[in-house]
Order: structure tokens, then sequence, then C-alpha cells
């Protein structure tokens, strides 16, 4: 019986497939470059690279404009496409925020020239926060300008970014309560209220080192050897808003991770605190507010 050879040559079924999918891939590729650079020039993105620099090294610039368009490229990050009255521009971010303004909507950003550490929407109309201070933030690691106050709304729980200059900055503490009438973060005006006695109430998720808590060179003559720890206290697991409060080691020898505690305050040293349970209550873990209440 005479023998049926086939040949098996480099274009059998098998090789074509393998050839198939390496041209898809390489057209991926190349399809996908321009999701890799962007639109941009080479001296777009070393501009921006430049400016972060220069941020970072303590240069800041607050702008405004109106939003274009909002795009994502893979290894650029975040491009505001905006129109300012020196004409359009791309501002380039090297993130992807999680919240982001609107085209059309009137923008401000933070940063040096073409690089922006973030953008956020200009309110038309004049608007007021009663709330607290949740920190106060340097926007530049080495700019002693410009700063962030972080205000936690009493009324909407939400938590907000203004910027304030260093003589604002020097009227400011941390836990104070203030009234902020604002459009943005850079046209804002932020000043001390009334500071009565509060009431936190939750559990201690975090207790540790005053040392490791950075940032709190902006709270004015902190005296680190009367309050060498702190405790971070939430009504309940990713809470938008936590307290964190500084201890003498006294307070914090009465304490431990867990507790549920009410804690009066009206700064980020705490009057009094009552430790209402020992430990935790499960229900908290399906996001109910622990506040010691329940047995």
């Amino acid at each position: 019986m005479e023998n049926s050879v086939r040949k098996l040559g480099p274009l059998r079924r098998g090789n074509l497939v393998l050839i198939g999918l390496f041209l898809f891939v390489l057209l991926g590729i190349f399809s996908g470059y321009r999701q890799v650079k962007g639109p941009f020039t080479e001296t777009e993105i070393q501009e921006a690279q430049s400016g972060a620099t220069r941020f970072l090294n303590g240069e800041l610039e607050i702008g405004q404009g109106q939003l274009i368009d909002v795009k994502h490229y893979f290894f650029v990050g975040t491009v505001y496409e905006v129109e300012t009255p020196e004409g359009r521009k791309n501002l380039i971010s090297f993130v992807t925020p999680q919240d982001k303004p609107s085209p059309g909507q009137k923008v401000e950003w933070v940063g040096v020239d073409n690089y922006v550490s973030y953008v956020t929407t200009v309110f038309p109309e004049e608007r007021i926060m009663d709330g607290e201070i949740n920190s106060l933030e340097r926007i530049s690691p080495k700019n002693n300008d410009q700063f962030y106050c972080v205000v936690y709304s009493f009324k909407e729980d939400t938590v907000q970014r203004f910027i304030v200059d260093a003589a604002k900055l020097a009227t400011l503490k941390t836990l104070n309560s203030v009234r902020v009438t604002y459009h943005s973060p850079g046209d804002s005006l932020v000043e001390p209220a009334p500071n009565t006695q509060k009431v936190a109430a939750g559990y201690i998720t975090d207790l540790w080192l005053t040392t490791m808590i950075k940032g709190l060179e902006l709270e004015r003559d902190f005296d680190f050897e009367k309050y060498p720890y702190y405790i971070t206290l939430a009504p309940k697991p990713n809470a938008k808003y936590t307290w964190t409060f500084y201890l003498t080691k006294e307070q914090r020898d009465l304490l431990k991770n867990g507790n549920v505690l009410e804690v009066k305050y009206s700064s980020i040293f705490p009057s009094s605190i009552v430790v209402t349970r020992e430990t935790v209550d499960p229900d908290v873990l399906w996001g109910n507010p622990d506040n010691g209440e329940k047995p």
C-alpha cells in the first residue's frame, strides 16, 4: 500500500494561526502606541516632567479656565484640555483621579506650566461650608507660601481642600471649627468659628507614635515630648472622616486598639476620653456606627 505523505511546511494550519495571532498582537501594539504616548510631542511630555520636578521643589501656580475634554493615556496619565485667556492648552497629570470635572465646566488647577497636581470644579455661585479642620497640609513639599486646609463639613459629611496662605495658616489649628465661603479651593476664605466643645464617638483603628505623623510641623509649637502618641478614631469602617487625637503617655496607657471611645474635644488634644466598650461590636463590620451604645 502506498504511503500517503503530507508535507509539513511553515504554512501549515497551526503555524498560520500563530502567525495570525502574532500579527494581531503587533497590530494591537502599534494601534495602542497612540494610547501609550498620546497625541503629544516629546517636548510637551518633557515640559510636564520638568514642571512636576519644579512643583516638588516648591514652585506652585494656580490657574483657571474652561474644561474642553478629559482623556487618559497609559504612560502619560490624565490630560485636561482647557481654554485659558492665553489660548487652549493640554494640562498633564501623571495620575488618574477618582473624581474629575466634566467638560464644559469652569475648572481650577494647581501645578507648574503644563503639569497639574489636581484639577477641580469652580462653582459659579458662592458656597458656604461649616465644619472643622481635618488637617493642615503642604501642597508642595518645599513651598512655604501656600497650604491646604482640609475641612470636614458637618452638614454634608464630605471633606474638601481649600488653599490658604502662610498668614492665614497661622490663625488655624486642626480640629478647630471654621466657616468657609468659596467658589473653588483657590478662591475661598477660611475663617475660624466659635470653637465649642464637640464629641467624637467611634473605635480606635490606629494607636502609634506621634513621630510617625507627617505634617505636624504645621501645628505650631507641637510638644512631641508631652504628646508622644496618637490615636485614630473611626465611626465605622471606610468612614469618609476620622479623627486623630494626640495623647500623653498616661492617656495612652489606658487604651488599646479596638476600644470604643467617647472623646470630648475642641482641638487635637482631647479634654476627656471615656472607654465605652473594650472591643468593637461585630455589627460594625456591616457599616453600622460603633459609638458604644450597644452592650
